[in-house]
């Protein structure tokens, strides 16, 4: 197990703000494990340890008084193996990039702890790519791709090529001489990339790896990422909001809600059994429907449930693609609104029989909401008004 992470918890307070150049130079190169800023405190109990320890829990100021800080996330559990490829999704404010900083030893934690056991022949060293990257301007890309090698005292006719190599491999040995302000934000990227990987280290964080690009180039850049870091064998977190890019390059995704994480699985566990509803709506659409809605579409009730029996589970949940709306005349629902996505047509339906209702909010129990379904369907024969009958996909 490269990563091993128990029962680790973080708060915001008074000394935890982000350190100087020097400390996100340290965590860019890969020098900042042991070499935490801001840790205090006793050592963690976790074996193979390789930092100086956990903090003391995190105590805010405020007008004199000293009161116990905001805890930022709480209680996370999980663990990766060598050349797995891991993504952290969750809300803004969930703590999912401050993780990364406490992985990095960039942010104090409260308690539990974390562990890197890097493989043979791995440098020990935990890199964070940030999400602007942080390359020297100064530096051209050449020497920024070996500044990590120059900071671990490799010769210079070594690092200089090993960089060249590394440049290569990524497509970019005709940047060498160029400064960054000269590379678009997907070069920038890839030099990140190849200054953090020609370290060779045990764990690389990638904090919103492609938040920078336009929408057109994340798919295709975040599969050559993926392909690139597995062909170097390279233990990979990263956090993105961008669910179908978390999709395209995980072998398992950790959703985070209110601070703690949720589930951690592959992304077909997630989006196939989710651990509760919460996790399942997180993920993707979904129709919650209990005996008098179904009813209302025609449909039955099944003995399960998308997300598997959770405490917060519905008699009946399902993914919008669980479901098929077929034309018909005489159908038991009509469709109330068309959208199409660029993919599939989104399909809101509403019982025929209550379709002239609108949803009523705030206007006592006598009118609750017309009860709705969403479909996703390749057809585009059905617009709105349209009277379908549901079918179980």
């Amino acid at each position: 197990m490269v990563l091993a992470v128990e029962g680790l918890c973080a708060s915001y307070g008074e000394g935890d703000a982000a350190p100087g150049g020097a400390g996100l130079v340290a965590a860019a190169v890969g020098r900042a494990v042991g070499l935490a800023a801001g840790r205090r405190g006793a050592r963690a109990s976790l074996p193979h340890d390789r930092h100086d320890g956990a903090s003391s829990p995190s105590r805010a100021e405020c007008n004199g008084r000293t009161a116990p800080a905001a805890p930022v996330f709480r209680g996370v559990t999980f663990h990766l193996a060598q050349s797995e490829m891991a993504c952290l999704v969750g809300p803004s404010g969930v703590g999912k990039t401050t993780l990364l900083r406490v992985l990095a030893g960039l942010h104090p934690y409260d308690a539990g702890g974390f562990s890197v056991t890097p493989p043979p022949g791995r440098d020990p060293s935990v890199i964070l790519v940030f999400q602007d990257y942080l390359l020297f301007p100064h530096l051209t890309v050449r020497d920024n791709v070996a500044f990590g090698l120059r900071a671990r005292g490799v010769g210079r006719r070594d690092r200089a090529d090993r960089a060249r190599d590394m440049l290569a491999d990524f497509g970019i040995g005709d940047l060498a001489h160029r400064y960054p302000a000269h590379l678009s934000a997907g070069q920038r990227q890839r030099v990140a990339l190849a200054r953090a990987l020609v370290c060779n280290p045990a764990l690389l964080l990638l904090d919103e790896p492609f938040a920078n690009l336009d929408r057109s180039l994340r798919l295709e850049t975040a599969a050559y990422v993926r392909d690139t870091v597995r062909r170097y064998g390279v233990t990979t977190l990263s956090v993105t909001h961008d669910l179908e890019e978390a999709f395209a390059v995980s072998d398992r995704i950790g959703v985070m809600l209110h601070g703690r994480l949720a589930q951690f699985g592959t992304p077909a566990e997630l989006y196939g059994r989710p651990a509760s509803l919460e996790v399942a709506r997180f993920l993707g659409p979904v129709n919650v429907l209990d005996g008098p809605a179904c009813t209302a579409f025609g449909l039955p009730l099944p003995g399960g449930c998308l997300c598997g029996g959770g405490d917060d589970c519905a008699p009946l949940a399902l993914r919008p693609e669980g479901l098929a709306a077929i034309p018909d005349p005489d159908g038991p629902a009509v469709v109330a609104r068309a959208v199409f996505t660029g993919q599939v047509t989104r399909l809101t339906l509403v019982p025929a029989r209550m379709a002239a209702r609108e949803p009523v909010r705030g206007d006592g129990p006598s009118l609750p909401a017309v009860p709705q379904l969403v479909v996703h369907t390749l057809r585009a024969d059905m617009p709105e008004g349209t009277r379908v009958r549901v079918t179980l996909a």
